[in-house]
């Protein structure tokens, strides 16, 4: 496989040279900013440095890298708005494996094989952790909600990767319009687009293991992502039965555990919880569910991105290991946009992890801190 070793540009400053803004970032915004007034604290993130001024391109002759933002454009450069930025103001490398950033700055890399047949026009959306539930839908999918609330046509296909998850392939086609044909591109390959649609980024969470996540490293819309959320809850039949009003989150992972879950989940069940795993459940189950609960407890993790479907007023708590990296602004942002109440349990950490990878350490949570935290979240 043959290494590249290139210059690495941010995609928004190549579009006067190999294409042209469809939508400008002051067009994107005042889009935006028509779907809501902004909270408080909203109105602080819009000032982030990383706020991505979401922008919707046309670009011509460019290679894309399935599972990923990263584009190679026609004079051989690297292009990636998030990479370019996260590298410039954090010092931070990429999110995929085989990849480096090095001084100018360049991206040094294994180039895939060329896919056998080039495309002749599409819409970009792939992403690096596209495969996981909430980046999909927090990072991934509002691009696609934005582009069809902005633009005029239906026929253009989106070019997605291959091998997702079945539910995220079922949300794509919530949100595309139903004309929209869809490609999903083999991820072993680049593939040739001559007219590219590029959705700029909406969102932004960079990956931060040396440091907490702050306002500075998380962008979520959070009045687009409400909207995109309420789109997708009207394509949802109603529940037929009595919703479960009050939901303990098992989580299924091998890491970020909570390690006495079973005993949790019986302190739990004696306070009228019912256990569930989104993990197995479609995605209309899982709509509806968390529509219906009032009161919701589980350990941090993708199935909380569920928050988007929770009804105003909900309560909230989220179980954690007890480290100084935590992942509050993701699951905050997701709260306001759903206007659920929201709050927070840390456990002593089992010291499973250590490192950078620490902050995933399986952890406990004795019953007793538990009672006394819903205590107050129901005050």
């Amino acid at each position: 496989m043959q290494w590249l070793d290139v210059p690495l540009h941010r995609v928004r400053s190549g579009v006067p040279r190999f294409g042209a803004f469809l939508h400008s970032s002051a067009r994107v915004a005042a889009f935006q900013q028509s779907l809501g007034t902004p909270s408080p604290l909203d109105r602080e993130w819009q000032h982030s440095p990383s706020n991505p001024r979401a922008y919707i391109a046309e670009l011509r002759d460019v290679l894309v890298l399935p599972r990923s933002r990263l584009l190679l454009d026609a004079a051989g450069h690297a292009r990636s708005d998030e990479m370019e930025f996260a590298w410039r103001v954090f010092g931070f490398g990429p999110k995929l494996a085989g990849m480096e950033v090095r001084a100018g700055p360049r991206l040094r890399m294994q180039r895939p094989p060329a896919a056998a047949t080039s495309l002749a026009a599409g819409i970009h959306l792939t992403g690096e952790h596209e495969s996981n539930y909430f980046h999909w839908l927090a990072e991934v999918l509002p691009r696609l909600h934005l582009y069809e609330r902005l633009a005029g046509e239906s026929d253009l296909p989106l070019l997605v990767s291959a091998g997702l998850h079945a539910n995220l392939y079922d949300l794509l086609d919530r949100v595309r319009s139903p004309r929209r044909a869809v490609h999903a591109m083999d991820t072993a390959c680049s593939h040739a687009v001559s007219r590219l649609v590029y959705l700029s980024d909406v969102s932004r969470v960079l990956d931060t293991y040396h440091r907490a996540p702050g306002h500075d490293t998380v962008y979520l819309p959070t009045a687009l992502l409400k909207d995109m959320a309420d789109t997708i809850r009207r394509s949802v039949a109603p529940a037929t039965g009595a919703p479960l009003r009050r939901l303990f989150v098992r989580r299924n992972s091998g890491y970020r555990r909570l390690l006495n879950e079973d005993e949790i989940e019986r302190h739990l069940a004696a306070l009228g919880f019912h256990g569930v795993d989104p993990g197995v459940l479609s995605v209309e189950e899982q709509v509806r569910l968390f529509s219906g609960a009032e009161l919701i407890v589980g350990a941090s993790g993708a199935a909380f991105a569920n928050l988007l479907w929770c009804r105003p007023g909900a309560r909230v708590l989220v179980l954690h290991p007890d480290h100084p990296f935590k992942k509050y602004p993701y699951w905050d942002a997701l709260a306001r946009a759903a206007s659920a109440r929201i709050a927070y349990l840390p456990g002593p950490r089992a010291q499973h992890a250590q490192g950078a990878m620490a902050v995933h350490d399986d952890f406990e949570v004795p019953p007793a801190a538990l009672s006394q935290a819903l205590r107050q979240l129901l005050d």
